[in-house]
């Protein structure tokens, strides 16, 4: 769940899950990370932050995968098992993307592959 303190102190990357809830943002982060712009990264984090404790409200991978769905990547579907999250930890999450989104201005969107 933290991100941040590993990639100042010198990681080259990470396996981060709550990315694919907004893949440009957390881009983002690492760019600012590489290039040293720690205040930028920091507050990036601090809005993305909420996002990936959201993530993991309910045992992964379960809210990430009811928020891809709402977000038009897959469907909701997941083995036994596993349960799908529950419609509140679904819409709690969805809002956090929605504010992290709006806090930087970049809003996801599926690609669409030809």
């Amino acid at each position: 769940m933290e991100l941040f303190d590993p990639l100042a102190r010198g990681a080259v990357g990470s396996i981060t899950a709550s990315a694919h809830l907004n893949t440009a943002l957390f881009v983002r982060l690492f760019g600012l990370m590489q290039t040293g712009q720690l205040d930028a990264a920091r507050k990036l984090w601090r809005g993305l932050r909420p996002l990936t404790s959201a993530a993991f409200a309910e045992p992964n991978p379960a809210p990430l995968k009811a928020a891809l769905a709402r977000q038009g990547w897959l469907q909701n579907e997941l083995r036994a098992p596993m349960w799908p999250a529950s419609e509140g930890t679904a819409d709690g999450l969805m809002a956090t993307v929605a504010a992290a989104e709006l806090a930087s201005g970049a809003a996801a969107k599926p690609s669409t592959f030809g």
